[in-house]
């Protein structure tokens, strides 16, 4: 009897191989394939269609074509990129639209110019409700994808700056011209406002999953969407619109196929980690948090499974985890908590991978507890963890907050770091594990994204 369900993590990444029988190839072996390539955003075991080109001669060839050699394509691993690190305005309302850039990691610099829209700042959505506070600022994604890098942008207006209010924008930014994507549609619960973009992940070959945070100021009213956005076609839908998410949509990810989200908890409720597949009416829950007050920070695949980094926010007395789903049996399981007594503002994440997807690192903010207060941890079986940096020994005593940490092409993680005193470092990790400071500025803000260019 056939088989009801066949899962298959390496597809294709062998390529094509037509000197075995079908019935002989390895798993990872196609028979044929044309226009395909492995598609790193869906995680493993997924293909997409293979990227277009990028014409290299700026005239058309004189005279018929008589024959063709084969060239690469451009290495992904060795296009030019420049990072993009916003910074917050000193005054609310300013708007000087400035960034810290880089070309090569080591040597930043401050740029301000009406070319490159501002980002969206963290007093948009920072007090009762808000998504920015200090136990979330910089938990947030935005991405590099094809080229471009997309941001959300500064030109709104939050309910809680007060005046007309007005949905929160989306940009894209090729290194010379930002242009204007769209403006988040209001939230369909009538009461409720979007405050913020809160996640950006890429989605397939040319879309885009934006994550928003809805708020009203009355009653239990923090809810999430997920949208989906087509770079191509400019379509805009929810995804899983009949099911009504509580929390903001923060830890949001791609794994084996599925979109999941495990929403940042503001309210002192009991969240659930969902998943759903575009075309879904409804997300399915998986599990729900272990207690009130706990909510998702970020989500990565590691060694076939699912991570899941949380925090306790409010009167949590249940200490922050990461969680583990293993894939084989479908079952959550905590793998790593903070060592407190006290599960209020405990952070375990972000998290993220190394290149050589061998090691995850996380992220460790404890209030009490016998050991460092911040430090980055890292696991290479996802079980036994160590301390891979001491932050309070490297930038000194004072309430840290994490921003997103970002994978170069060479295999470095930059770190962003900003204290309780708006002092913002960026902490650079080298492949073989090396840490160091590579850029102090004040106001940093916590995403890091990167452009590629060819």
């Amino acid at each position: 009897m056939p088989p009801k369900k066949l899962s298959v993590f390496n597809m294709a990444e062998k390529g094509v191989n037509v000197t075995k029988s079908p019935i002989h190839l390895e798993d990872g072996e196609l028979t044929k394939a044309q226009n395909v390539q492995t598609d790193p955003t869906m995680a493993d075991g997924a293909i997409r269609r293979r990227d277009a080109m990028v014409k290299v001669n700026s005239s058309a060839m004189a005279g018929s074509v008589k024959g063709m050699i084969a060239l690469p394509y451009p290495d992904e691993f060795t296009v030019t990129r420049t990072f993009y690190a916003p910074i917050d305005e000193s005054v609310a309302g300013a708007t000087t639209a400035t960034w810290r850039i880089s070309t090569n990691g080591s040597v930043w610099s401050t740029i301000t110019t009406s070319t490159l829209q501002d980002a969206a700042q963290t007093y948009h959505s920072d007090s009762v409700g808000g998504i920015f506070q200090d136990s979330m600022r910089g938990s947030h994604v935005w991405v590099g994808f094809n080229h471009k890098i997309y941001f959300p942008g500064d030109d709104y207006v939050s309910p809680e700056d007060g005046g007309t209010a007005t949905n929160p924008t989306l940009y894209s930014w090729d290194g010379t011209t930002a242009v204007k994507l769209f403006s988040v549609p209001r939230s369909p619960h009538a009461s409720i406002m979007c405050h913020a973009i809160t996640d950006i992940v890429p989605y397939g070959e040319n879309e885009l999953l934006i994550g928003t945070h809805d708020y009203s100021a009355t009653g239990s009213n923090v809810h999430t969407r997920v949208l989906l956005y087509n770079l191509v076609t400019g379509s805009l839908e929810q995804v899983g619109p009949a099911t009504d998410l509580g929390g903001s949509a923060v830890a949001l990810t791609v794994f084996q196929g599925r979109i999941w989200i495990a929403p940042t908890n503001l309210e002192n409720i009991t969240l659930n980690i969902s998943w759903v597949r575009p075309g879904d009416s409804t997300w399915t829950t998986d599990a729900a948090f272990a207690a009130s007050a706990i909510g998702g920070i970020s989500m990565v695949e590691f060694l076939g499974d699912l991570y899941l980094g949380t925090h306790g926010s409010g009167t949590s007395a249940t200490n922050a985890t990461i969680r583990k789903r293993t894939t084989a049996t479908a079952v959550w399981s905590t793998v790593k908590s903070t060592d407190g007594s006290t599960g209020a503002f405990t952070h375990l994440g972000p998290l993220i991978v190394t290149a050589a997807g061998t090691t995850i690192l996380a992220w460790y903010d404890n209030v009490d507890g016998t050991g460092v207060k911040q430090r980055i941890l890292s696991s290479t079986d996802g079980t036994t963890w160590v301390t891979d940096l001491d932050v309070v020994a490297d930038l000194g005593v004072g309430y840290t907050v994490s921003g997103v940490p970002y994978l170069d092409s060479d295999g470095s993680i930059y770190w962003p770091i900003r204290k309780s005193d708006n002092t913002g470092f960026i902490k650079k990790r080298t492949s073989a594990g090396v840490w160091s400071t590579v850029d102090t500025i004040n106001n940093l803000r916590g995403p890091l994204v990167a452009l590629k260019t060819v």
